[in-house]
C-alpha cells in the first residue's frame, strides 16, 4: 500500500506540474509566433507601401538604388514640416539619427504609429517586390534588397504564388503578400529567416528548459514522497489491521449468538425472534469475511495463485446452480458459453466474481417496463479478449450511478438492499479481484432502461 500511494502521489503531482509546464511554454511560444507574425505584416504592409510611394503616376518605378530611406519622399534631414506633431518635434536627432528621425515621419504618413524601425532596419530587411498589370504580366521586378534570389528567380516565385487560393502566407523561409494596385497587383517577397530560426531557438530552449525542470520535479518528489505518504500509508494500515482484528474478535460472540440460538429453538419452538436473531448472525458473519477478503487484497504482499485454467469450465460450473433458483422464482434464465477459453489468473478469484455478478443479479432481478424478469449470461471470445456479461432486468437505474457501484460501500436502494441483504461490499471485491489481474477489466452497463449488465474482459492467448 506504502508504495502504490507513493506512486499515485508522484503521478499526481508530475501530471499538475506537465500541464502547468505545457500550458507556459505553450503561452510564451504562442504570444512570440503573434508578436512575430504581427511585425512581419506591418514589414511587409511598410514596404508595399514605400514602393507605391516611390512610383510614378505612369505606374513605373525608379529604384534603382533599392531600399534607401536617402530616396525616400519626405524633408531632407534637418528639416521640420510646420504641422508635425509636438512628440515628432522632440524626436529631432543631432545628425546620426536624421534618417531615424525621417522614417518615423513617413511611417506617420503611411499611417503607421509606433512601428519598431531602427536605422539599420533598412540593411538588414531582405526582400524583392514584382508587380502586375491587370492581366497577370510581370511589368517589373526589383530585387535591389536581397542577394539570394535574382530576378529570373524572383519572377518564377510570383508566377507561382500570383492569384493562389491564399493572399499572403509562408513560403520557406519567406513571408509574401499580394496587394491590389491601381493597374494591376503587387506582390512582396519578405526573407523572415532569422526570425523562422529565433522561434525554433525559443521553442527548443523552453522546451528543454521545461524538460529539465520536470526531471528535476520528479527527483524532489521522489525524495519528499516518502515523508508526505509515509503518514497516510501508516494510517490505512491501521485501518486494515482495526478490521482484522475486529473481525476475530466478532467472531467469537456471533459464534456464541448464533448457538445460544439453537439451544433456544431446541428448548422451546422456533419463532420469528429466533430466526431474525440467526438471519442476522448469517449476514454479519458474511460481511466480516466480505471485509477480512477485501483488506487481505489490498496488502501488496499479497499473491494470487496465477495459472492457466478453463475460464468456460469454470463460469459454467458458478452459473449453473443459480439456474435452479432464478426459475423457482419465476425468471428466465438463458446461458450462452463458448467452449474452450483459456485464461492465465487465480481460478479461485475468478470464480467468486463471477459469483458475486450472479449473486448480485439473483437479487436484484425485477420487472423492467416490459413486464419481464430474465437473467442471461454469455462468454464469448472476441479477437484476443473474452467478455463475460451477466445481464438482468431491473427497476430503472440512473447511468450516472454506474460508475460508482463498483465503490465500496455504495448502494443504488439502501432501502432495498436490506430487503435483500446486500451490503455493498460484494461489487468492490469484484473490482480488487480485476485489479490484481493484468488483462482483466469490469464494468458496468445499461444498454436500455429497465436492465443493467456487469462486464468482464479478459484478455486471452488465441
Amino acid at each position: 500500500m506504502y508504495k502504490q500511494l507513493r506512486k499515485r502521489f508522484i503521478a499526481a503531482s508530475m501530471a499538475g506540474m506537465l500541464l502547468v509546464t505545457l500550458i507556459v511554454v505553450g503561452a510564451i511560444n504562442i504570444i512570440n509566433f503573434v508578436n512575430e507574425k504581427k511585425s512581419i505584416n506591418e514589414m511587409l504592409e511598410f514596404i508595399n507601401n514605400f514602393s507605391m510611394d516611390m512610383s510614378g503616376k505612369d505606374g513605373k518605378q525608379d529604384r534603382d538604388k533599392g531600399f534607401r530611406p536617402e530616396e525616400m519622399p519626405g524633408e531632407l534631414p534637418g528639416e521640420m514640416p510646420a504641422d508635425l506633431p509636438e512628440d515628432m518635434k522632440n524626436n529631432r536627432g543631432d545628425g546620426e539619427n536624421d534618417d531615424f528621425r525621417r522614417w518615423n515621419r513617413d511611417d506617420l504618413k503611411r499611417g503607421f504609429d509606433r512601428i519598431n524601425f531602427t536605422a539599420e532596419t533598412q540593411y538588414t530587411t531582405r526582400f524583392f517586390i514584382v508587380e502586375f498589370d491587370s492581366d497577370g504580366t510581370i511589368v517589373r521586378t526589383d530585387t535591389t534588397s536581397i542577394a539570394a534570389i535574382d530576378n529570373d528567380e524572383a519572377q518564377k516565385i510570383a508566377a507561382r504564388l500570383y492569384k493562389g487560393k491564399q493572399q499572403s502566407g509562408r513560403d520557406g523561409y519567406y513571408y509574401y503578400k499580394e496587394y491590389e494596385t491601381e493597374n494591376g497587383s503587387c506582390l512582396v517577397y519578405l526573407d523572415c529567416t532569422n526570425e523562422i530560426l529565433q522561434s525554433r531557438k525559443l521553442l527548443l530552449i523552453s522546451l528543454g528548459v521545461a524538460l529539465a525542470s520536470l526531471v528535476m520535479e520528479f527527483i524532489l518528489l521522489w525524495f519528499f514522497s516518502k515523508k508526505v505518504v509515509k503518514p497516510v500509508a501508516e494510517s490505512v494500515e491501521k485501518q486494515k489491521s482495526f478490521i482484522t482484528d475486529a473481525s476475530h474478535e466478532l467472531k467469537t460472540p456471533l459464534t456464541i449468538i448464533s448457538a445460544n440460538t439453537e439451544v433456544l429453538e431446541m428448548m422451546d419452538e422456533k419463532n420469528e425472534w429466533t430466526e431474525s436473531i440467526k438471519n442476522q448472525t448469517v449476514r454479519l458473519s458474511k460481511l466480516i469475511n466480505e471485509m477480512v477478503y477485501l483488506a487481505k487484497m489490498d496488502e501488496e504482499k499479497r499473491e494470487l495463485t496465477m495459472e492457466n485454467f478453463s475460464l468456460s469450465n469454470a463460469v459454467n460450473e458458478v452459473v449453473m446452480p443459480f439456474e435452479t433458483v432464478a426459475k423457482s422464482k419465476g425468471f428466465s434464465f438463458d446461458t450462452e458459453i463458448e467452449d474452450n477459453i483459456d485464461f492465465h489468473g487465480d481460478e479461485a478469484a475468478v470464480r467468486q466474481m463471477v459469483s458475486i455478478f450472479m449473486d448480485n443479479a439473483m437479487k436484484y432481478t425485477g420487472k423492467n417496463e416490459a413486464g419481464e424478469e430474465k437473467i442471461k449470461v454469455s462468454l464469448q471470445r472476441k479477437n484476443k479478449k473474452a467478455r463475460l456479461t451477466v445481464y438482468n432486468t431491473c427497476e430503472k437505474i440512473d447511468k450516472e450511478t454506474l460508475s460508482r457501484l463498483f465503490e465500496r460501500f455504495y448502494r443504488v436502494d439502501k432501502s432495498r438492499s436490506r430487503e435483500t441483504g446486500g451490503s455493498g461490499i460484494g461489487l468492490s471485491i469484484v473490482q480488487a479481484i480485476a485489479d490484481k489481474h493484468k488483462g482483466l477489466n469490469v464494468r458496468a452497463d445499461s444498454k436500455a432502461e429497465g436492465t443493467i449488465e456487469f462486464i468482464a474482459d479478459f484478455e486471452i492467448k488465441k
